[in-house]
């Protein structure tokens, strides 16, 4: 008799607690699937941000809470074994926002850039003759992130995805599209 009362005891203690979490969990979930939220900051439309990414900057727009495009840029130089290698791209996003919850709002979307390389031989500061090495073409890719709210107005943007990145080198012609995984950092201050 005493070990049913004990199972029913805590029978009806999982009862009330799933009741709990079923009740006022929904109350306290409710801000993060009808919109609305309890941090001020998180509801505060930010329109432009400046930022500046690996190796580059960019401006983002963002038309309401949830669409945004943006320019950008990034450029570098690496060594190899025939000279130093220059590059340069440059091009246009589209994101997808999600609702912000504790600081973080998680995005998706689309990039599509213009690439340009050149190659500076070992011994000299000049590109070499007529344009060997030297490169153009294009890079595309969807990708998916994170935007995180450090501070503020201060964010940091961590973002991933597959891209297709097609060059031709400008002297002999012979061009290569090969598929890529690319990796994107930003820290972005929303001006207003």
């Amino acid at each position: 008799m005493h070990r049913r009362t004990v199972r029913n005891g805590r029978l009806a203690g999982r009862v009330c607690l799933a009741v709990l979490i079923l009740g006022f969990g929904r109350r306290a979930w409710a801000g993060v699937a009808d919109g609305s939220v309890a941090d001020p900051e998180a509801s505060t439309q930010r329109r432009l941000a400046v930022g500046i990414n690996d190796m580059g900057g960019q401006v983002r727009l963002h038309f309401n809470p949830h669409w945004a495009a943006e320019l950008r840029f990034q450029t570098g130089t690496a060594s190899s074994d025939a000279g130093t290698v220059g590059s340069l791209t440059a091009g246009m996003r589209i994101y997808r926002f999600s609702q912000e919850h504790r600081r973080c709002r998680f995005y998706g979307g689309f990039e599509g850039d213009y690439a340009q390389t050149t190659l500076r031989s070992v011994n000299s500061n000049i590109a070499l003759g007529s344009g060997f090495g030297n490169t153009s073409g294009y890079a595309a890719g969807g990708f998916g992130g994170m935007e995180y709210r450090i501070v503020k107005r201060l964010y940091l943007d961590l973002d991933m995805g597959p891209y297709f990145i097609s060059l031709k080198e400008k002297l002999t012609g012979v061009s290569e599209t090969t598929p890529d995984v690319v990796v994107n950092a930003a820290l972005c201050f929303y001006a207003f």
